[in-house]
């Protein structure tokens, strides 16, 4: 090995070569690999919605209608006009008979047809409609007043003291998918709650109902569209098919079958107190449910051309 004047080693002109190339060799791999590295990038899916079917369900576009009819009252004259309005049976035969018993009568009428019974039971001081909508937990939709010391009245075949307070008819109700298309789903109960000083359980909404329950009046219906729902109250003698089996306020009825003495005037049944207005004139309350489901929820079971707006939904399933 040759040394220069400096006294340092001079490498040999092969091996600074060999150098040379190996440095860019590796300087040629390390930018190639830097050149042709590929960045993944992770593609964002968008988030899930937080829509449930639930949720849609539970739309504000859908639920239940509740009309309040106050008409004068005429036993035979409403009866026999709810009764060729009337569309048919749903309710067992069963719970009828005990509704029947109790002074409340339930029919359906075709929605297309309301207008014309409520012009035909005559004008009246009052039609009020309120959007329920989707009714989660139990509520208030109708109520009358249990004043002064109270009253007595029948319920489900005894005579009882009905002390002060609200007698009120609570309920629930949501939109339920099936099969052959979507209904509405209508809990109904009669409850008498009596005043009671505030507490917590009032101040945090307790859904639980409180009271007195009269289960054996509870109610649970599938409330179909292009159907109303009428609700109200009548003496378990009348006959809505124009006749009355006895007279109004007497023991003999057809719930209860011939009386076995003389006729003797009986207190009102829980259903008369709630509906019938012992004014002058008298008055009737007639509560009207109308089932509210959108055509979008509709339209996978509705037959093209076999059903018009407002009329009953025929199933495609």
């Amino acid at each position: 090995m040759k040394h220069a004047s400096s006294g340092r080693p001079v490498l040999p002109a092969a091996v600074v070569r060999g150098t040379l190339a190996a440095m860019t060799i590796l300087a040629a791999v390390a930018g190639g690999c830097v050149s042709t590295q590929t960045v993944s990038r992770r593609t964002l899916t968008p988030a899930p919605s937080t829509e449930t079917a639930l949720d849609r369900m539970l739309k504000p576009d859908h639920g239940l209608l509740l009309r309040k009819w106050v008409v004068s009252d005429d036993p035979e004259r409403i009866g026999t006009i709810l009764r060729r309005y009337q569309d048919g049976t749903f309710l067992e035969p069963a719970l009828e008979q005990r509704f029947r018993r109790d002074g409340l009568r339930v029919l359906r009428v075709r929605v297309d047809r309301i207008e014309d019974l409520l012009g035909e039971l005559g004008p009246g001081p009052s039609d009020v409609a309120a959007w329920h909508s989707q009714i989660l937990q139990w509520r208030e939709l109708y109520h009358r007043s249990v004043v002064g010391p109270g009253t007595t009245l029948a319920v489900s075949g005894r005579v009882r003291s009905i002390p002060s307070g609200r007698l009120r008819i609570m309920g629930r109700c949501w939109t339920i998918l099936m099969e052959d298309g979507p209904y509405l789903s209508l809990q109904l109960i009669p409850q008498l709650i009596r005043p009671q000083p505030p507490s917590l359980y009032q101040l945090l909404g307790d859904p639980d109902l409180k009271g007195e329950v009269f289960h054996g009046l509870a109610i649970e219906v599938e409330l179909h569209p292009g159907y109303a729902y009428v609700l109200t109250g009548e003496a378990p003698a009348i006959s809505w098919g124009g006749t009355s089996e006895s007279q109004p306020g007497h023991l003999a009825s057809a719930a209860h079958g011939p009386a076995a003495g003389p006729d003797t005037a009986t207190p009102d049944t829980l259903g008369e107190f709630l509906f019938c207005s012992r004014t002058v004139p008298p008055l009737r309350t007639l509560l009207v449910f109308l089932p509210r489901i959108p055509d979008r929820l509709l339209q996978p079971y509705r037959i093209e051309g076999a059903a018009s707006e407002g009329q009953p939904v025929a199933a495609a399933r």
